[in-house]
């Protein structure tokens, strides 16, 4: 949990990441560039040839994978009891920290992206956030029902905590006073 400080009372309620199955295509280009190269070396004896440029290919494409993969494990969500915080390495050495407090939120939504996310049961959630353009989209995330109405139902307890935080500490004027 290094990527996130938590207030005094603040405690973290989930911790969760995108869902594995979107690392399936990058395994499958994986394996079956490995395939090919192995495949026309040993068939076609172009191993002592070009064993160099096979090496170094497989090379590559195994590293590929492992930063694809070192991505994925890198970007988490977390929900804590007062904030969402989307945490995503846009490369090797680029993170990208985004947070909102919980009762920040004004709508929630979930959309599967394709024929893959369907079967697999993963898709994405926008979060949509007082005072930005644009959503904090929560991608790729197994159960995105479940997870939508979790983060809602923290909201909502947000919302009320808030609200009885306000009217005990009388901030706002009360109706018919003027605002000094």
């Amino acid at each position: 949990m290094r990527s996130i400080i938590l207030k005094p009372e603040e405690k973290v309620v989930m911790l969760f990441r995108s869902s594995p199955a979107v690392l399936f295509r990058y395994a499958l280009v994986t394996f079956v560039v490995l395939l090919l190269v192995l495949w026309y070396t040993l068939k076609y004896q172009l191993f002592v040839v070009y064993g160099v440029w096979a090496f170094l290919l497989i090379c590559l494409t195994i590293l590929w994978f492992f930063q694809k993969y070192y991505l994925w494990y890198r970007e988490k969500y977390i929900i804590t009891t007062e904030r969402l915080v989307k945490t995503v390495h846009e490369s090797m050495f680029r993170q990208v920290v985004s947070e909102t407090s919980l009762d920040r939120i004004l709508n929630i939504s979930f959309r599967s992206t394709g024929p893959w996310s369907v079967v697999a049961g993963f898709g994405d959630i926008d979060v949509q956030v007082v005072g930005r353009l644009e959503p904090i989209v929560v991608r790729s995330v197994n159960r995105p029902a479940v997870v939508k109405e979790f983060i809602w139902r923290l909201h909502e307890q947000a919302i009320k905590s808030t609200g009885k935080e306000h009217a005990k500490s009388n901030e706002y004027a009360k109706p018919n006073q003027p605002i000094e």
